[in-house]
């Protein structure tokens, strides 16, 4: 779902506007913030590497699926401001896109002519800024990957699951709840117990009007669970994913499926994940928190939508 067509569009002419974090818009109804050259990275990518099942050749492994191409290009501007605001723009442009491996998502608004889609980038050398009669930008950055991403996430939170679902009986006005239990023979058996009342769902239901597989899904859990006694899962992909670790009541574990990267209230703990990092997928996508143990813990996700 390409916003700017054509590898050679060095303009954005039509009425789009430009975001960047902390920015006014750019080619907005403020015609102070110009973006001049923004090169094609809302057209297709190519992939560095194909896919092939026993590596090319006889005897071969496979090789994996292709790793996307990271497409170094340009983004240039300028902004019109007086002398005694340069300085402070000058900073303000360097803070919206920082040095480092750090992601920025640059933000297109298709003014009524396309869904509104973001991609991520990050710098790739140093940026020439020139402070003269206006400031003049030369940003060098690289696309991270041929993904386009929807610029609202899905959000929402879920308890936990020991297996058993849980909802309100209409027979009685005691407040009681039922316990439906299925084993793998298919049986089923209906109890009646009290329990107390929970703030969250037992599953997440999150759905995608995206076209593609999205990795950037990101789940906090906050405790009680202990290690070992639990795991995130995604119904939709069969995708299983914990980290060895105990959360308190007072930590939260956060699971970042696209850097692939596990922090315990700021402690690294990757090394201590095991499973499949979850993904969302296109149309109907539904996640529960699997606990060996009732528990008051909960989790909270956050996706976006990805487009060829």
């Amino acid at each position: 779902m390409p916003l700017l067509t054509g590898y050679g569009l060095s303009t954005v002419a039509d009425g789009r506007t430009i975001q960047l974090p902390g920015l006014p818009d750019f080619n907005g109804d403020d015609d102070s913030f110009r973006v001049t050259q923004f090169d094609g990275w809302f057209d297709g990518f190519d992939p560095d590497t194909v896919w092939v099942a026993n590596g090319g050749g006889p005897g071969g492994v496979a090789s994996g699926p292709w790793l996307p191409k990271e497409r170094v290009g340009v983004l240039a501007g300028r902004i019109m401001a007086d002398r005694d605001q340069q300085e402070m723009f000058r900073r303000t442009l360097l803070a919206a896109i920082p040095a480092g491996n750090i992601e920025v998502p640059i933000v297109c608004l298709g003014n009524g002519l396309a869904t509104d889609l973001q991609i991520f980038v990050r710098r790739s050398g140093k940026p020439d800024i020139s402070l003269q009669s206006m400031i003049q930008f030369t940003f060098p950055l690289v696309a991270l990957d041929p993904l386009k991403y929807a610029l609202t996430p899905l959000t929402g939170t879920m308890g936990v699951w020991t297996g058993e679902d849980w909802y309100l009986s209409l027979a009685t006005s005691s407040g009681a709840w039922y316990v439906q239990m299925v084993n793998a023979g298919g049986w089923s058996v209906s109890l009646v117990q009290d329990v107390p009342d929970g703030p969250y769902p037992i599953s997440l239901s999150l759905d995608s009007d995206g076209d593609t597989s999205s990795q950037r899904v990101t789940a906090s859990i906050t405790g009680p669970l202990d290690a070992g006694d639990w795991f995130l899962w995604s119904e939709t992909t069969g995708a299983q994913l914990w980290a060895e670790v105990g959360i308190t009541a007072d930590q939260t574990l956060i699971l970042d499926s696209f850097s692939k990267t596990a922090t315990l209230s700021g402690q690294d703990v990757t090394y201590l994940t095991y499973g499949d990092w979850l993904t969302l997928e296109p149309g109907s996508n539904s996640f529960r928190l699997v606990a060996g143990t009732d528990s008051d813990a909960f989790c909270a996700l956050t996706a976006l939508e990805a487009y060829e």
